[in-house]
């Protein structure tokens, strides 16, 4: 994951992590160095490092 792209996390972007990257997730909270992220069904969150997160509209 590109770190520049992770430095760019805002509440409800939509992103993809290394943590699990069959899945996508949105940003529910960023603090610091760390997201807090749902995904999509809302049925599962998590805390990670917001540098293993990129924006999925940044994406190729």
């Amino acid at each position: 994951m590109n770190p520049m792209v992770a430095n760019t996390l805002n509440d409800g972007d939509e992103i993809v992590t290394d943590a699990d990257p069959g899945e996508r997730y949105t940003v529910v909270a960023v603090h610091e160095s760390k997201a807090w992220i749902r995904d999509l069904k809302g049925e599962s969150e998590m805390i990670v490092d917001r540098h293993r997160c990129a924006r999925v509209d940044l994406l190729n």
